[in-house]
């Protein structure tokens, strides 16, 4: 992914998904191409210009320039959600998760692992974006105004409804990772198990 600050409030982007797509490929083969490492290397999805799972033929594109023998995909739901502005519930999100996965058809093998959280956010995205507010001059304190802005958009939930087991039932990752924002270690435990409730883990 590529995205500027000032890009994450415009949603103006000034790269294209394939020029992302195509200069994150020859970094990655720069470290990985030739190498016999044991890991698994997998590629996040995010909602920013580049790969963001909503595209089977750019997903296709990145794995096929990746030159690695252990390559993958570590499939954020909550993120692939933000790609859909139009997204009202968390039903409507899943769906859509569900429809972009099997969209993939014969590339779903390699979603290898998944952060599992939901952030179904369009109308915030659609009331607070196209515009660029007043920031900070010193680039750390405009970071630092923009990850509040970020938060609200990739809010890092957990599932609550049941469907969202259809999800990891079509995926069967390698890995599941209950990736949900939380304030405290007590909060962190809450949202863990409200996830795995919906999941039918409990």
């Amino acid at each position: 992914s590529d995205v500027s600050i000032e890009e994450g409030y415009t949603y103006e982007w000034l790269h294209s998904d394939e020029e992302v797509i195509d200069a994150a490929a020859e970094i990655i083969n720069s470290l990985l191409e030739g190498k016999d490492y044991e890991f698994d290397f997998l590629v996040e999805n995010l909602h920013w210009a580049g790969f963001t799972m909503a595209k089977p033929e750019l997903t296709k594109r990145l794995l096929d320039k990746i030159h690695y023998h252990k390559k993958g995909i570590m499939l954020d739901t909550g993120h692939l959600m933000c790609t859909n502005l139009e997204l009202k519930t968390e039903e409507e999100a899943i769906e859509y998760v569900l429809d972009c996965v099997k969209a993939h058809g014969d590339l779903i093998p390699y979603i290898k692992g998944m952060h599992f959280h939901q952030s179904v956010t369009g109308e915030f995205v659609k009331e607070n974006t196209g515009a660029l507010p007043e920031l900070p001059k010193e680039y750390f304190e405009r970071f630092s105004f923009a990850y509040g802005h970020i938060l609200q958009i990739d809010t890092h939930k957990p599932y609550t409804n049941k469907r969202a087991k259809e999800i990891v039932d079509l995926v069967k990752p390698k890995y599941l990772v209950h990736e949900l924002a939380s304030s405290s270690k007590a909060e962190k435990h809450e949202v863990t198990m409200t996830q795995m409730q919906a999941l039918g883990m409990l």
